[in-house]
């Protein structure tokens, strides 16, 4: 069998520029077409801080909407802060190790850092790349089969 390619393929043509992939306007908030469609910069007023070290190849982070629910204020011999303390609850996933570490009360002087790892982690966690929690309560499901703030 001969395959032949019949393409017209001309060497060292110019191709045209692709378009940009996001396209931008100007626009401002006062604006009444902007108001529900702009997205304003981040603009000079951040900070980055470091809160956590030592993670093994971070790819995710996401914060639990109710934090506590699954710590409770006493877990793996040590106390928690109870409620949202500070900003919260940020559970990270670490690729390298196939871990979370939670890190507890966020920002504040009670912050804690604790790793957990599912038993089958080779099967459900390899090579996870995102977490999110569900955060829509009163589904409609029978209680034992809702998965409201569980993470997936």
């Amino acid at each position: 069998r001969v395959v032949k390619d019949n393409r017209n393929v001309v060497v060292n043509e110019t191709l045209p520029t692709c378009p940009d992939f996001v396209q931008t306007r100007p626009c401002t908030p006062s604006e009444p077409s902007c108001a529900s469609t702009c997205t304003l910069e981040t603009g000079g007023n951040y900070t980055i801080k470091t809160l956590v070290e030592g993670l093994d190849g971070p790819s995710d982070v996401a914060f639990h909407p109710t934090p506590g629910l699954h710590l409770g204020k006493y877990s793996e011999g040590r106390s928690f802060p109870e409620g949202n303390l500070g900003d919260g609850e940020a559970w990270i996933l670490n690729g390298y190790n196939h871990s979370i570490s939670i890190v507890s009360a966020v920002g504040t002087p009670s912050q804690t850092t604790f790793s957990r790892r599912d038993r089958g982690y080779y099967h459900y966690m390899i090579n996870a790349t995102a977490l999110s929690f569900n955060v829509v309560s009163d589904s409609g499901r029978d209680e034992d089969r809702d998965s409201f703030n569980y993470w997936a």
